[in-house]
């Protein structure tokens, strides 16, 4: 398929990879990725790879109804992605560790691996908090609410005018940052030009948007795909030259057109002291890396980078001046024909074609005004953007017909010039029709475009040879960039937030006194759902020493889901480097983000409602650590009233005594409040309601969080109730 064949391309331009071409251990190749040329059979069908790991984990996990098994059944990622149990499988197979050894029944054990470098986000967590847009359209988007530009994180915060910059966004989300350097950096940059928003637009509309159809990596890897079919045997293996040609072209418009006006609007933003002592500094990849934690603003490093990269690209400019033929492009891709004589003598012909067929035009119009009064309505157009079968080697036009825009036209044809034309269609937007002198001048350049093609196909290969050494620049340009992108569309959504954003405070600790405290919080995707009433704000203190567990209670429908849920959103967004919408915020770094929200069973896997609970519950305790966050959303639903109570309990309690995390806990077992008396850490909070004084039953939500005592959590809840 295509994308294998895109893949082994990659693996043949990289120098740190090696094919493996048998068994035997070779000390010469370590640190490099070796390739397995063939996958084992027992892994070349999806099915039976999928059947092979489940029989092998079965077996040494333990057995069917073993804990460990029965974890591995219940993670949701591998029942899904049916490409990880293959590679599962693969590490299995290459272990030598089968279902056939009985010395490896029950000698294995899954456990969740961490990620120290960026946050952790379980999948509950990703999806409670609506980090992504929502699978499925429609449907999904009916539970969620709102549109794509608000029914999720990303959808709020991806005003990126590139789609390299687009994808960054999202990386960033998964990957939210725990280094504080590295995200005071980012912050500096948003707040930089949130500060000044004249800069901001000017670096949007002038600098990134000139980029809006420019994929970078895209373009790397289209050079990538021709230097290495160059390097094959022969240039038939290259294709046709007008796609090489093409992304010549592209990268000469980047480097000579686009990159300056980025550059240009980019130092209006920074100061121009700090554009010299920069220069020379590369920035960071926008996933992280050791070489994030260089000081400075992002922007002063990006500039410097971008610097270097217009630098590295001045000869890769030269070099599609000297070979491409600009008079032509873009409607067509060639090699300057000065290159050779038979090409001059090819292109010679072809311009004198060009002429001939601007006088077949206009003698057409004199004819057609004879016929039919009117003057100037006959046009000429390429067959292939009027829908027409046709083409070239090159790219070019090479049939054309000719369109008048009435379709009644044809019968004028067909009565009064029968004999010198040929109708091809009616179509909406006119009839087609051609002359013979017109389709034999078009057969005449399809046979000129092919010769030309054939001679400059070993100008393009040695020209694809050059230019695919400029691969590591363009990418470290499309780094640059989206970065860059990311970063001006944190700004703009901050700036363009109709209630305001506030850049947080982070510290970076585990004392006492350290946490979150949020000021008149909001949920960035609900705000922006309702147009017609205002959001209820509302403050959060989870604070190590003193208030760590917050155990919310309230009628349903109250709001205690929006309330937990929004603070997920907000760590993320902080984390990432972005404002966040609270009146002020103080935000202490978290390592993990863990959620057990909902109830939901899984049928096809024998996993009920209480199991699937247990199994989440379980995954949050064993990864928790005090840099967590978790967030719980009613605990003990999927079995009876007092083993529920019991299991939260008993839950709360670990929490509390034993990881001492920041946690938020939404619960129907108003009993829990009495832990607040017991454990000095632990808050009692309640989604307020008020019942109607007119004698009624009606109840009005208030949505407002507020911090009470025990027993007036007691009261409340029960009228509430």
């Amino acid at each position: 398929s295509d994308l294998f064949t895109k893949i082994a391309e990659v693996i043949d331009s990289r120098t740190d990879i090696v094919i493996s071409t048998n068994d035997s251990d070779d000390s010469s190749s370590d640190g490099l990725t070796q390739v397995v040329s063939t996958l084992p059979k027992p892994l070349h069908n999806p099915v039976s790879a999928v059947d092979y790991t489940d029989t092998t984990m079965r077996h040494i996990l333990g057995g069917e109804s073993s804990p460990n098994h029965l974890t591995y059944r219940g993670d949701k990622r591998l029942a899904d992605d049916m490409l990880l149990k293959r590679v599962l499988g693969f590490l299995l197979h290459q272990e030598h560790i089968s279902d056939h050894n009985e010395e490896d029944f029950g000698a294995y054990e899954t456990k969740a691996g961490t990620l120290d470098s960026h946050l952790t986000l379980d999948r509950t967590a990703a999806e409670a908090i609506n980090l992504l847009p929502p699978p499925h359209g429609g449907v999904a988007t009916c539970v969620v609410g709102g549109d794509v530009n608000t029914n999720s994180l990303y959808g709020v915060l991806n005003k990126c005018k590139t789609k390299m910059g687009s994808r960054t966004l999202e990386i960033w989300l998964r990957q939210p940052l725990v280094k504080y350097k590295q995200i005071l950096r980012r912050q500096e940059a948003v707040s930089a030009m949130v500060e000044n928003q004249l800069n901001l637009h000017r670096l949007r509309d002038e600098g990134l948007s000139v980029l809006s159809g420019v994929d970078l990596d895209k373009l790397c890897s289209t050079i990538l795909s021709f230097t290495a079919a160059c390097s094959s045997d022969g240039t038939g293996a290259m294709g046709n030259t007008s796609a090489a040609l093409e992304s010549l072209y592209k990268l000469h418009y980047f480097a000579d057109g686009q990159l300056p006006r980025l550059i240009e609007a980019l130092e209006e933003i920074c100061p121009s002291d700090a554009n010299n002592e920069e220069e020379d500094k590369v920035v960071a990849p926008p996933t992280g890396g050791d070489q994030e934690e260089e000081e400075g603003c992002a922007l002063r490093s990006g500039l410097a980078s971008l610097k270097r990269v217009q630098k590295e690209l001045v000869r890769s400019v030269q070099l599609v001046e000297a070979v491409l033929d600009f008079d032509a492009a873009p409607r067509a891709f060639l090699v300057k024909p000065q290159f050779d004589e038979e090409l001059t003598d090819v292109r010679a012909e072809l311009d004198a074609i060009e002429v001939e067929k601007d006088q077949l035009h206009e003698e057409m119009n004199e004819l057609w005004e004879e016929v039919s009064g009117s003057a100037g309505q006959v046009r000429l157009e390429n067959s292939e953007s009027s829908g027409g079968a046709g083409g070239n080697a090159s790219g070019g036009s090479c049939v054309w017909q000719f369109r008048l825009p009435k379709t009644n036209d044809s019968k004028i044809l067909q009565q009064r010039l029968k004999h010198e034309v040929t109708v091809h269609r009616l179509l909406k937007n006119g009839v087609y029709f051609s002359t013979k002198a017109l389709r034999q001048l078009g057969t005449k350049k399809h046979d000129l475009l092919a010769e030309y093609e054939s001679r400059q196909r070993d100008i393009v290969k040695n020209a694809m040879s050059v230019a695919g050494t400029y691969v590591p620049v363009l990418e470290r340009a499309s780094v640059v960039v989206a970065e860059l992108d990311v970063l001006a569309s944190l700004a703009h959504a901050a700036v363009q937030s109709p209630h305001g954003y506030c850049r947080p405070i982070m510290t970076d600790g585990e004392e006492d006194g350290m946490g979150i405290e949020l000021e008149e919080a909001r949920h960035p995707c609900v705000e922006l759902q309702q147009r017609e009433t205002q959001f209820i704000s509302n403050d959060i203190k989870l604070v190590f020493g003193s208030s760590s567990f917050l155990i919310v209670t309230g009628p349903n429908m109250g709001g205690k889901s929006t309330y937990i849920r929004s603070l997920g959103a907000i760590i993320t967004m902080a984390q990432i480097g972005s404002y966040v919408p609270c009146k002020s915020a103080k935000i202490n770094i978290v390592h993990h983000i863990l959620a057990r929200v909902g109830a939901g069973d899984v049928q096809d896997r024998g996993i009920s409602t209480f199991m699937a609970e247990m199994l989440e519950a379980s995954s949050i305790l064993q990864a928790a650590t005090k840099r967590s966050l978790i967030i719980i959303d009613e605990l003990g639903r999927g079995t009876s009233t007092f083993d529920g109570y019991g299991l939260a309990s008993a839950i709360s309690e670990y929490i509390v005594q034993r990881i001492g995390c920041m946690t938020v806990f939404a619960t129907h077992f108003h009993e829990l409040t009495a832990l607040e008396e017991s454990e000095h850490v632990v808050k009692n909070c309640h989604v307020t309601a008020q019942k109607a004084t007119d004698g009624s039953n009606g109840l009005t939500f208030l949505y407002k969080v507020c911090i009470i005592s025990p027993f007036l959590c007691f009261n409340v809840y029960d009228t509430a109730s």
